[in-house]
């Protein structure tokens, strides 16, 4: 990007159409080079008056801004300018109008679009929704949604597809065709069963590679391949914790401990853990994932791959508490893994003024947040808040406005039990 150097004390100003709402950060260092000083992060969230509005005054020395990323959220242009102190004509840089170029990289569009500078280019959308009527099967599965221009899913990434009211059904490959509206996903791996028309697709981590076969026995001369998988009839119920189960004695058996075995009655009837003991006649897991629930005494037991981390954790029975706050705590249905999901839906035509609130969090946790909202009328609001609780919003102190028929994903990085960051983006 061409770096813009404020001389000491003069004001980096904003200019955009009167009501025009910006939300995002802009980021610099002390100095006129990239390599002084440390970068510091200004927030900004501000509403255009069709004026210049000063954002920060450069401190002592000047400073290079290195980089911005900027949201218009109201319906249509907001035809922004950067300026550095005086007036529009002067260091404008330039004056833009919707979708002109101000620097190599950066290009400002209308409403419903990041944009941003600098060499990584826009922030990738990670999340879709697709209204599609798609069944739960194998096989090439295709969903539409709504225009995305930067898309952060790619051919060859493996995805998630889950039905929103119901994550227990969804689908599970790699992505073989992709567009801005468009993507085609080879289902591979399956849970639940039929037609939905509520999914939501995210990135999940590849299937682990399957253990390598033994050739060779002690002696190297009459041995027989490892066996990597077998069957039990023993009776056992679905759920996490210590899971054993006994089978008919093999001599020469595949598996080892710390490795992950899937105990599987049917797709819809399962359970994953890592090994914690092993013999030629019984295995022992400490089961972290589950599908299902019942006792079973069919089971084929195999080696799989780690899961995935995006949907480790979904929680549909938490709701937003209107005008009031919603307390995330994270002993609530169980321990947290590494993530959680809270699907949350915004409904009705009265004003709701909705606050978040997370409680025993550890550090490096994430929790995401979807809302969608309906097309009655109303004001819906959303902001995070707790006593002893520091939450860095990419919207700044004010609320996060919900617009009709939109939908937010909310991602909260906790970087401690007290501290988290909270970043927002429109998806539809």
């Amino acid at each position: 990007m061409l770096n813009l150097v404020i001389p000491s004390g003069d004001d980096l100003q904003i200019q955009c159409n009167g009501g025009s709402v910006l939300q995002g950060y802009i980021t610099y260092r002390s100095g006129t080079s990239l390599l002084q000083g440390k970068e510091v992060t200004q927030l900004v969230n501000h509403t255009g008056t069709g004026a210049p509005v000063t954002l920060f005054t450069s401190p002592s020395g000047s400073c290079t801004i290195t980089g911005w990323s900027l949201y218009n959220s109201t319906a249509g242009d907001a035809n922004i300018a950067i300026l550095i102190e005086g007036t529009p004509t002067g260091n404008v840089v330039p004056a833009l109008p919707s979708f002109a170029k101000w620097t190599p990289q950066g290009v400002f569009l209308n409403n419903g679009q990041l944009i941003t500078s600098g060499e990584p280019g826009e922030n990738s959308v990670l999340v879709v929704y697709s209204s599609s009527s798609v069944s739960v099967g194998t096989g090439d599965k295709t969903f539409s949604y709504a225009s995305q221009s930067n898309l952060g899913i790619a051919l060859g990434t493996r995805v998630r597809v889950s039905s929103q009211a119901d994550v227990a059904n969804f689908i599970e490959g790699q992505v073989t065709s992709v567009s801005n509206t468009s993507m085609t996903v080879d289902s591979t791996t399956i849970g639940g069963g039929g037609t939905y028309n509520d999914w939501v697709i995210g990135i999940i981590g590849s299937i682990g590679q399957t253990g390598a076969t033994g050739t060779n026995g002690t002696n190297g001369t009459n041995g027989n391949d490892a066996r990597m998988s077998t069957t039990s009839t023993d009776s056992i119920s679905i759920g996490t914790g210590t899971k054993t189960l006994t089978y008919t004695s093999i001599p020469n058996l595949g598996w080892a401990v710390g490795q992950r075995l899937r105990f599987f009655n049917n797709a819809s009837n399962y359970m994953e853990g890592v090994i914690t003991a092993v013999s030629a006649t019984s295995v022992t897991i400490t089961s972290d994932l589950i599908q299902g629930s019942g006792s079973y005494s069919a089971w084929t037991i195999s080696v799989t791959g780690e899961a995935g981390k995006l949907v480790t954790d979904v929680r549909t029975g938490v709701s937003l508490v209107a005008n009031s706050t919603l307390t995330i705590n994270t002993t609530l249905n169980g321990n947290f893994t590494d993530h959680a999901i809270y699907l949350n839906n915004l409904t009705g035509g009265t004003t709701e003024n909705n606050l978040i609130d997370i409680t025993n969090a550890s550090a490096e946790k994430y929790y995401i947040f979807r809302v969608p909202r309906d097309g009655t009328a109303g004001t819906k609001t959303i902001n995070f808040a707790g006593s002893g609780r520091t939450y860095n919003r990419s919207w700044l102190t004010g609320t996060l406005a919900i617009g009709i028929n939109e939908t937010w994903v909310l991602m909260v990085h906790a970087t401690s039990a007290t501290n988290f960051d909270v970043i927002a983006q429109r998806v539809v």
